[in-house]
């Protein structure tokens, strides 16, 4: 009885063990991008951005352009670098009465937040986005990180060409108080295709 007992007790720990392999196999997986290096997003559409808790009401819908570089290999794990936004443009808004400019754009990062094979999207975190607005001679700051959705199609290697920003609001970071003290923006860029491969 005592030896059977043993047998299972040893059982129990092999497949624990064996378990625990594996999660160390999946944490350490590497996702690999070709070709990586310089990438663009283009808007498709126009970046919305609406604020409405200041003095002066924004509703504002602009052309805008990003431009970085990705990573070839990245760590499967929240947090990990990704790549980085370098530069940024956007064209005169719809209503032709403000100008929204990109702010330090060479500081923003991109890392991982999570990863859904299943449903083919990987969530990333872009860092420190920062931008201003001028309208009737005021000029608003606003800051914060932004969640992009990156969707993949295909099944190993996958492919993808569209991230979507997530609805998100950003604080005032200067301005006065005749600014909304939030912005909310949404977008979907077009991205510069990539194939994407685990290993």
């Amino acid at each position: 009885m005592r030896r059977r007992a043993r047998l299972i007790l040893l059982a129990v720990v092999a497949a624990g063990t064996a378990l625990l392999g594996l999660a160390g196999t999946a944490a350490a997986a590497t996702l690999n991008l070709a070709p990586a290096g310089a990438v663009t997003l283009r808007s498709l559409g126009r970046f919305a951005l609406t604020g409405t808790s200041g003095f002066i009401d924004i509703t504002l819908n602009c052309n805008i352009s990003l431009t970085g570089t990705l990573d070839r290999a990245i760590a499967d794990a929240p947090g990990a670098q990704l790549g980085a936004i370098s530069g940024g443009t956007a064209d005169i808004c719809d209503n032709g009465s403000a100008d929204l400019l990109f702010t330090d754009p060479s500081t923003w990062r991109l890392t991982v937040q999570s990863v859904d094979l299943s449903n083919k999207q990987v969530t990333v975190l872009l860092h420190d986005f920062r931008f201003s607005y001028t309208i009737t001679g005021i000029t608003c700051l606003f800051e914060g990180d932004i969640p992009l959705a990156l969707s993949f199609s295909g099944a190993g290697p996958y492919t993808t060409g569209l991230a979507v920003a997530l609805t998100h609001s950003l604080d005032l970071a200067s301005g006065g108080f005749l600014c909304p003290t939030t912005a909310e923006g949404s977008v979907t860029f077009a991205v510069t295709p990539q194939t994407l491969t685990l290993s």
